[in-house]
């Protein structure tokens, strides 16, 4: 069983720390094991730091740079196409550039500086993943889904360049985690600072929105698990709309957030329409993300599997996990529902990464599935073969096949891209 600590080894079941109000993981090894996973995932990222440097390979990496040397020469955006997109990039970049960059030189001078400080964002992704996957089930299931993103291709590939992905994920799975702590633990400021973080996201990519809501509203399962707080919990769901309402006012009305170009072919900007899609293209779509980390057949596996953790729902987290499964519907059905010009695979890495902890919930369940049979094996070595097969097989087919000579990071376009 999840609770049988035999299988686990030093690690302490999580509902053990719930009851004592603990918010993160308590187990040192759990933080070790966190520690060598942030390593690996350092010297991945980092290898891909100055892919085609003196040269800029990625488009919207040019534009990301364009748009804050244009503010800093002209005032304004204007007369670069991006300018109806968030502010959330060239906010970052356009400190490296006015203060920064030496007089006289090239604004492109400043990509690798800014390159680390995204992967540095793709990196706290990490954490991010491993606390709401240990919130579900068990630590181990936090440090299986850590493992399963770094070892991703697809994400590989979009790691270090200066591009709005890592941060989007970043502080949509924080306002997550946030929320889910601030209703699981009664800490107010987490639900203020899970709203404030869906804001950061959606000031980096308008996607987040569509997780909004539930960020905003998930305060109120107090109202249903805590009667004696229900008042607090609809002034705390109150003020969030609020605030978040004044955001949106800011964004929708005060920022030309509603005046993208609409002339120019294959420009990726949401469409003020809405459609319903038909469940054949909602799949494809699906399909294409679930692709990139196994085929579809393991996922299947791992979902009847993540089936068996109904057996032991008192051990489960329920409401972290319906909390990212709906977060992953709304993120899935509303890219189709308010559909961008194209399908763009590079609009679901949160969605991705939501996956990627399902996967390891899945595990989790596997695990229980195989326990009898390998109750003699040592517990490190048990998890290190769980974690093995969850490598996408493109990785271990292709090995460093779709890596540059030179720079060593996956192309554009393989494996997913």
């Amino acid at each position: 069983m999840i609770r049988d600590k035999k299988i686990w080894g030093p690690i302490v079941y999580m509902s053990e720390s719930a009851d004592n109000s603990e918010i993160f993981p308590q187990s040192k090894w759990w933080w070790l094991g966190l520690a060598l996973l942030l390593c690996l995932a350092g010297w991945l990222y980092l290898r891909g730091l100055h892919v085609s440097l003196p040269f800029i390979e990625h488009l919207d990496e040019a534009h990301n740079m364009l748009e804050a040397q244009h503010i800093i020469d002209a005032g304004h955006a204007r007369g670069v196409t991006r300018e109806s997109y968030p502010p959330g990039m060239r906010s970052v970049i356009y400190p490296f550039l006015k203060h920064l960059k030496p007089d006289g030189a090239h604004h492109g001078t400043m990509i690798a500086p800014l390159r680390l400080v995204t992967v540095g964002a793709w990196t706290f992704t990490i954490i991010v993943i491993a606390l709401l996957g240990a919130m579900i089930a068990h630590p181990m299931t936090g440090l299986m889904a850590a493992a399963i993103w770094i070892v991703n291709p697809w994400v590989l590939q979009r790691v270090p360049f200066v591009l709005p992905d890592g941060y989007l994920t970043l502080f949509s799975l924080l306002a997550i985690w946030l929320a889910l702590v601030g209703v699981l633990h009664g800490r107010r400021s987490f639900n203020t600072a899970a709203v404030y973080s869906i804001m950061l996201a959606i000031v980096f990519k308008t996607q987040a929105i569509l997780i909004a809501p539930i960020i905003v509203l998930l305060t109120l399962l107090n109202w249903w698990r805590e009667p004696s707080r229900r008042k607090d919990a609809w002034q705390q769901a109150f003020w969030n709309c609020l605030r978040f309402a004044l955001f949106l006012c800011w964004l929708l009305v005060l920022y030309p957030t509603l005046e993208a170009p609409k002339h120019i072919y294959q420009y990726p900007v949401t469409e003020l329409r809405i459609v319903i899609p038909s469940p054949d293209t909602v799949w494809q779509g699906l399909s294409q993300l679930l692709q990139t980390f196994q085929p579809l057949t393991v996922w299947l596996l791992v979902a009847l599997s993540g089936g068996l953790l109904y057996r032991y729902r008192q051990q489960v987290n329920g409401i972290a996990l319906v909390a990212i499964i709906l977060s992953a519907l709304a993120w899935l059905l509303g890219t189709h529902i308010v559909p961008t010009r194209g399908f763009h695979l590079r609009q679901y890495f949160p969605m991705g990464a939501m996956l990627a902890i399902l996967f390891a919930a899945g595990l989790t369940g596997l695990i229980t599935l195989l326990e009898e049979a390998l109750t003699r094996l040592p517990p490190p070595i048990f998890s290190i073969i769980l974690s093995a097969s969850a490598i996408p097989p493109r990785w271990r087919r292709l090995g460093y096949a779709c890596y540059q000579s030179d720079s060593r990071l996956p192309r554009v376009g393989c494996a997913g891209a």
